[in-house]
């Protein structure tokens, strides 16, 4: 599994990549959830990174760079409470708000399990949403820290590591699949390698 695939019920990438990296450098290079209904709102809320309807200026003519969920799974975050960080619980493999809270550890171990089971698909989430919302918020404080991400989501845009964690789940809780597709084609469009 992967995050550019993560269920294998998204089709794969490679015919789109150029599509899709044209579509993600427009949408901000980041966390925009472009694909969800309701798009124009992005527009103007409060810190959202389209607030011109396009990334263009998103990184300060700068390059995006991510890691991806490997970079991540290590003891500095594996403690940390999902609910905690983002405000409420994770979502099932149906993208509905689930009974259980998880540590970060437990979401990358699902993530990394081959083992399919139910229980591995609701710590994952649909399309993988609550891996790929992790991975976003650790890119974001991780940002310029000498760990090799430069995505400057908080201060240009959020405010706060909280206030972006709301972001990410009021993004999911609005359309739990389509976040998760995107966040995931985000991560995989721009993890160890530049966006220019």
């Amino acid at each position: 599994m992967n995050l550019d695939n993560p269920d294998s019920n998204v089709p794969s990438t490679d015919a789109n990549t150029s599509v899709r990296r044209t579509f993600l450098k427009r949408a901000s290079a980041g966390a925009v959830i472009a694909s969800i209904p309701g798009r124009s709102a992005w527009a103007t809320s409060n810190g959202s990174i389209a607030a011109s309807g396009h990334g263009s200026n998103f990184d300060q003519g700068d390059c995006t760079k991510l890691l991806g969920v490997t970079s991540f799974n290590n003891d500095n975050y594996r403690g940390m409470s999902f609910k905690h960080v983002f405000g409420g619980k994770p979502f099932d493999k149906h993208g509905n708000r689930g009974d259980d809270d998880f540590t970060f550890g437990q979401i990358f171990d699902a993530y990394n399990s081959n083992n399919n089971s139910n229980s591995n698909k609701n710590k994952r989430g649909i399309n993988s949403v609550n891996v790929s919302m992790v991975v976003m918020y650790l890119n974001a404080i991780n940002h310029d820290n000498g760990s090799g991400v430069f995505y400057p989501v908080l201060e240009l845009h959020h405010n706060s590591k909280s206030v972006f964690a709301s972001f990410l789940y009021n993004s999911a809780k609005n359309n739990a699949a389509s976040t998760g597709i995107t966040l995931n084609k985000t991560i995989s469009e721009y993890s160890g390698f530049s966006s220019c």
